[in-house]
C-alpha cells in the first residue's frame, strides 16, 4: 500500500529484506581444524627434502672450501658482523660441529662423490669424529666448485677466523711452557709448576684436540637430480627443520 508522506509525495510501505536474512552472503560452516597454507607447504617440503637425502659426512670446510659454492639459490653478501657474531660464539660456546640441527646442507651428484667418504644414514649423538668419514670427491669433480652449498658462508669464514685466534693462543701458551721447561728446577717455585701442570697444560690440551679436528663439520649431502629451484630455495633460507637448522646469525 502506498500512502502520503506529509509533504503531500507517497511513502513505499512495503518491507525491507535485510541482507543477512537473505540467501545472498554463504553462511556454510568452516572445517576442521587444519595448519595454514604455509605451514602446510613448507611441510610438504621439507618431505621432498628428506626424501632427497643421500647420506652424511664430515666436510673439512677450510680444507674444501674452493670446492664450495655458495648463493647458488640465495645469494647473500657475506656480512662481517654475523661472522663476528658467530666467532665469538664459537669462542665462549664451543662449535657445535657435528650436530644435525647445525648441519650445512649440501646439494652434490652422487656419481662424485669418493665411495666411502660419507654414510647413508647417521644416529645423533654418536661420537661423530669416529663414525662418519670425511667426504672427499671423485678426480674427476675437483676443482670444478661441484659442492654446491644452500647455506654456511658466514660458518666457513667464523671458522677461520676462530681457529686463528686459537692458534696463536696456542703459540703464546706453548711459549709459555718453554720458559719454564729452560728455568733451573732452583730457581723455579713449586706453585709454577703446578699451574703449569693442573691449569696451562689442560687448556693447551684443548686448544690442540680443537684445532686437530681442523674445520671439519657435519654436512648433508642432498641428491642434485632431485632438488629444483623451488626445493633449493627452500633449503638456502634456514626453513628446513626436518634434518637442520642453521644458526640465527645464518
Amino acid at each position: 500500500m502506498v500512502g502520503k508522506k506529509k509533504d503531500g509525495g507517497e511513502k513505499d510501505s512495503s518491507k525491507k529484506t535485510k541482507v543477512g536474512d537473505s540467501l545472498l552472503l554463504d553462511d556454510r560452516p568452516s572445517g576442521d581444524g587444519k595448519l595454514e597454507e604455509a605451514v602446510t607447504n613448507r611441510n610438504t617440503l621439507d618431505d621432498h627434502a628428506r626424501k632427497a637425502v643421500i647420506g652424511y659426512a664430515r666436510l673439512d670446510l677450510i680444507e674444501k672450501k674452493e670446492e664450495l659454492r655458495f648463493g647458488y639459490w640465495n645469494d647473500r653478501p657475506l656480512k662481517k658482523a654475523q661472522v663476528n657474531s658467530l666467532v665469538q660464539s664459537f669462542l665462549t660456546k664451543g662449535a657445535d660441529r657435528f650436530s644435525v640441527t647445525k648441519a650445512i646442507p649440501l646439494v652434490v651428484s652422487q656419481s662424485e662423490m669418493k665411495p666411502g667418504t660419507y654414510k647413508t644414514s647417521y644416529t645423533p649423538g654418536v661420537d661423530a669424529a669416529k663414525d662418519l668419514p670425511i667426504l672427499e670427491l671423485n678426480d674427476s669433480a675437483k676443482g670444478k666448485k661441484r659442492l654446491v652449498a644452500a647455506g654456511g658462508q658466514h660458518r666457513l669464514h667464523a671458522i677461520q677466523e676462530w681457529l686463528n685466534m686459537l692458534k696463536k693462543t696456542h703459540k703464546e701458551m706453548a711459549r709459555d711452557r718453554q720458559h719454564v721447561e729452560g728455568q733451573d728446577t732452583d730457581n723455579v717455585a713449586e706453585m709454577d709448576i703446578d699451574i703449569e701442570n693442573h691449569s696451562r697444560k689442560a687448556k693447551r690440551d684443548a686448544i690442540e684436540e680443537t684445532l686437530a679436528l681442523r674445520g671439519q663439520w657435519l654436512v648433508i649431502l642432498y641428491d642434485t637430480a632431485q632438488i629444483n629451484r623451488r626445493l633449493g630455495m627452500h633449503l638456502s633460507e634456514n626453513e628446513s627443520d626436518h634434518v637442520y637448522r642453521q644458526t640465527p646469525e645464518e
